[in-house]
């Protein structure tokens, strides 16, 4: 028992209770039983429709009894704190139980305690599911983990929030002196899910310490009528609120982290399908005040429902970001706030079926009214993209391409008035990749042809072509005299093709490119996609880290691109490009002549930004007599 004649606070047990009768008899007997004697158990009733106060009044004057109309369990509480006589408070919640020793524990700690009033203890805690009537013993040490690490106090600020982006601390656990309340504030009663949160948050930005008791001192419930649950819906839009109110509130300390830093923060955000969270966090997290007045890189990304974002997305994220990090702003939008920066978007997009043409009408959209860059969110970034925006200020427009009729014969620039560039020429654009000056004519004027689309044919169940906007912007490039444009070769930012499919034989070209062919990719390439045909094999399931240590050649762009290994360069551009294609189009030629496959399909395959015509003519030579 405890010497209650060294130090013997009042402490008060607030047990707020909204329709409990199930479980509340179970938490006032946990409080009464207390080995700590010196306590006050309040039972605040928010206007219970079923016999909660039945139940409650048995208990007499064993406890006091308060009863409110409904207000939600935040209003309960500082109705319970107001009243309180205690100079300390202990929240139980109506459906979890206290261990006998709870309030003992946390009084012996708090005496050894110099500064009392400016400290919260808390404790671990069992996890019942009332479903399989079992605890939770492996959550509990993955929260125990997290929880010791406030121990070390030289990395305080990021354990502590790294525990408060993983929820691992339970009100229920706490001893906070009331006065707290008074000198900082009360529960935000506006707020239903995650009302105790926010406190945490503003009392932690308060210099409040928080002091951990590495001992299993409480029990939470989890069952189907929880808040939480019931209100999913409320509590999902309410936890978009409170991170974004924890990111704007510590953000000087959030920016002094290093990416990996961060995002491993984030990454508990994402493990919780918190995408829209996560994007938005994370696009704040790269704009400080020293880049406001830079130029934007766009990103866009919607999940299916039931989806979550892939880490080799994520991955490609942090290679953008830190490349670019200090040179421009970096936008990663996403359904839920894209009405913030394009309020008068035509809602008739919201139609399409495909998430892609959703970003087709976006990234024209956003170029148009902003400029900047736009990058496909499934792209590894090797450096810093300035070089582009350079193009725009001296064009007005960039995009990506390649020659449709005849082989490559240079491997550099191309553009409107380039000056080897004389012969007529037809080029095909791709829209991965953009960047434009604000109210650009050529942004105009395809967005203004996708909005016709939508009025036209989307509005009566037309859905759009693959090509439809590529096409349109092809037209307007090869109109060489009427816009100004600048066009950067496709093995700029394709100079791997990832995969070639011959009958039903797949080869996963990106898996046999010798790591010489790598090393020279990284000296002239701005990145690589990773496209939709590699994502949808074995590489889009793989997690972050399989994705830096895989047999893919992808593995070696993003450690390079994260770590910027020097790369030596000994060659010409033009050079390096052409040995790139040559060497891993004969690794490829290799592979498929070992699968008994002729000839004639691996020319018929290779079709994509090489035009087939002069290399079928030009194969064997080109390749084979410039030796292996």
């Amino acid at each position: 028992m405890y010497n209650n004649n060294i130090f013997n606070p009042l402490v008060s047990i607030v047990i707020p209770v909204y329709n409990g009768a199930n479980y509340v008899a179970e938490a006032i007997e946990s409080a009464l039983k207390q080995t700590y004697k010196n306590i006050e158990v309040i039972v605040v009733n928010d206007g219970s429709t079923d016999n909660t106060e039945k139940i409650v009044k048995k208990y007499g004057d064993k406890i006091r009894y308060f009863y409110k109309e409904n207000g939600g369990v935040a209003s309960a509480l500082n109705f319970g704190i107001k009243n309180m006589k205690g100079e300390y408070f202990s929240w139980l919640s109506h459906d979890d139980v206290y261990y006998s020793n709870k309030i003992e524990r946390q009084i012996e700690e708090l005496k050894n305690i110099e500064d009392k009033q400016k400290i919260i203890l808390f404790s671990l805690f069992d996890i019942y599911h009332i479903d399989t009537k079992s605890t939770n013993d492996e959550m509990k040490e993955v929260i125990n983990n997290r929880l010791k690490s406030l121990n070390d106090k030289e990395s305080y600020l990021f354990n502590m929030m790294n525990i408060i982006f993983s929820s691992s601390l339970n009100f229920i656990t706490f001893l906070i002196p009331k006065n707290l309340f008074y000198e900082i504030h009360f529960f935000d009663e506006s707020k239903k899910t995650i009302q105790d949160y926010l406190l945490i948050a503003d009392f932690f930005k308060n210099g409040v310490k928080f002091e951990y008791i590495c001992e299993t001192l409480a029990m939470s419930r989890l069952h189907r009528k929880q808040g939480n649950i019931v209100l999913l819906e409320m509590h999902l839009k309410e936890l978009y609120f409170f991170f974004s109110y924890v990111f704007d509130l510590f953000k000087k300390e959030f920016q002094s982290m290093t990416l990996n830093e961060f995002s491993s923060l984030l990454d508990l955000i994402k493990s919780r399908g918190l995408i829209n969270v996560y994007t938005h966090l994370l696009s704040e997290w790269c704009n400080s005040d020293m880049n406001k007045d830079k130029p934007i890189i766009w990103m866009y990304w919607e999940n299916k429902k039931g989806s979550t974002v892939p880490d080799s997305i994520t991955l490609c994220w942090k290679t953008i970001i830190a490349n670019n990090k200090n040179d421009f702003q970096i936008k990663i939008l996403n359904e839920q706030n894209i009405n913030d920066y394009l309020p008068n978007l035509n809602k008739k997009y919201l139609l399409y079926k495909e998430i892609a043409h959703k970003a087709d009408y976006i990234r024209f959209s956003l170029l148009y009214e902003y400029g900047g860059i736009w990058l496909d969110s499934d792209t590894i970034i090797f450096r810093s993209l300035k070089e582009i925006m350079e193009k725009v200020n001296e064009y007005g427009f960039v995009c990506t391409g390649y020659n449709k009729n005849e082989f490559i014969d240079k491997y550099g620039f191309i553009s409107s008035n380039f000056e080897k560039d004389k012969t007529e020429k037809e080029y095909f654009t791709l829209i991965g990749y953009l960047a434009a000056s604000p109210k650009n004519i050529i942004c105009l004027m395809v967005k203004e042809y996708i909005e016709k689309f939508l009025e036209e044919e989307l509005i009566n169940g037309n859905e759009q072509r693959w090509d439809y906007v590529g096409n349109f912007l092809s037209f307007l490039i090869n109109n060489k005299n009427k816009f100004n444009y600048f066009i950067y070769h496709v093995s700029y930012f394709y100079p791997l093709k990832t995969y070639l499919e011959i009958d039903n034989f797949i080869f996963e070209q990106i898996i046999s490119i010798p790591n010489n062919i790598i090393d020279d990719i990284l000296n002239y390439s701005f990145g690589q996609s990773l496209s939709n045909s590699v994502r949808s094999y074995e590489f889009k399931s793989l997690k972050e880290e399989g994705l830096l240590n895989s047999e893919y050649a992808y593995s070696k762009l993003f450690k390079f691109a994260l770590n910027k290994t020097k790369i030596k360069n000994n060659e010409d551009t033009d050079t390096l490009i052409f040995n790139c294609h040559r060497q891993s189009l004969l690794a490829i030629y290799k592979k498929i002549e070992q699968e008994n496959k002729k000839f004639e399909r691996l020319i018929d395959a290779i079709a994509w930004f090489i035009p087939i015509k002069k290399w079928r003519e030009n194969f064997r030579k080109k390749i084979f007599n410039k030796g292996n």
